[in-house]
C-alpha cells in the first residue's frame, strides 16, 4: 500500500521509490529535511497494512532524534494518521 501525503507548501517533492516488494514514498520538505515511509515485505507492520517511516537531516543521513525516537532511527506500525502526524512535525522543524 502506497502513502499519499496531503499537500501542502512545505512539501518540495515526493518520490515513489518502490520495487516489487516494497512501496517506498521519500518527501523532501522545504526545511531541508526528508521522509521516508515504506511498507512492504520485511517493513515493521507492513504485513498489517501499516507503516514504517525514517526521517533524514539535511545531509540526508537518517537521524530519529529529529522526531524524538530514542534508540532507533526508524519507527513502524504507523497508521496514515499517525505519518501525516509526524509529517506535521518534521516540516516545522
Amino acid at each position: 500500500m502506497k502513502f499519499k501525503p496531503n499537500s501542502c507548501k512545505e512539501i518540495i517533492t515526493v518520490e515513489d521509490t518502490s520495487d516489487a516488494l516494497t512501496d517506498r514514498t521519500y518527501i523532501k520538505f522545504a526545511n531541508g529535511l526528508s521522509l521516508s515511509v515504506i511498507n512492504g515485505r520485511g517493513s515493521y507492520g507492513g504485513s498489517q497494512g501499516l507503516f514504517e517511516i525514517a526521517p533524514f537531516d539535511k545531509e540526508d543521513l537518517m537521524d530519529g532524534s529529529l522526531l524524538g525516537f530514542v534508540g532507533d532511527d526508524v519507527l513502524g506500525h504507523l497508521t496514515g494518521e499517525a505519518v501525516e502526524g509526524y509529517i506535521a512535525q518534521l516540516k516545522s522543524l
